[in-house]
């Protein structure tokens, strides 16, 4: 994990330092980026909620609740990180626990090691990916994490795509809003 402390031999305290990151970006900065926007805390979590369920389809959502843009792309890339974050630890918890993902981990190493030019620009695909329905902020963080793109630098690539997809839906749900209203 990205956020671990590396400490002598307690595996608990790995855990809460990752608890502490997920929560942290998945909660805490966005509930404080709504109250600096004047946004109830009942507001914010039914916009995290949302972001959850509609995925990149959530920044018109943010909008009606009254978020300004400003904030609304600070939450939005809160939200993400702290879900690639905790999608990446499941991962690593399962992994750990499953003979059949230790078997489906070694194919992909093994098809990795045909293929390095994959690690070398294989990441730079995690922004398109994170466009694709279905796939979006829930299989994106999976697909990186088989494949051990689960660096800084494929969350930030994952972090572009997702701020892309929701620029993109922002921009076309505004011109819609503005012709309902």
């Amino acid at each position: 994990m990205i956020f671990c402390m590396k400490l002598p031999d307690t595996s608990w305290i790995k855990v809460d330092a990752d608890l502490v990151a997920i929560l942290l970006l998945l909660l805490v900065i966005p509930f404080v980026i709504g109250l600096i926007g004047g946004i109830s805390l009942p507001a914010s979590l039914g916009f995290i909620l949302s972001i959850l369920v509609l995925q990149g389809l959530a920044p018109p959502v943010g909008i009606i609740l009254g978020f300004p843009v400003y904030l609304l792309i600070p939450f939005l890339l809160s939200v993400a990180a702290g879900f690639i974050l905790m999608i990446f630890r499941v991962c690593d918890i399962f992994s750990g626990k499953s003979r059949w993902v230790m078997r489906q981990i070694a194919k992909v190493e093994a098809l990795m090691e045909k293929h390095p030019v994959l690690n070398s620009y294989g990441q730079i695909a995690l922004i398109a990916i994170m466009w694709v329905p279905g796939l979006g902020l829930y299989g994106t963080p999976f697909l990186a994490w088989i494949l051990h793109w689960r660096s800084p630098y494929a969350i930030l690539l994952m972090l572009v795509g997702w701020l892309i997809a929701c620029l993109v839906v922002l921009g076309m749900a505004s011109g819609i809003l503005h012709a309902l209203f």
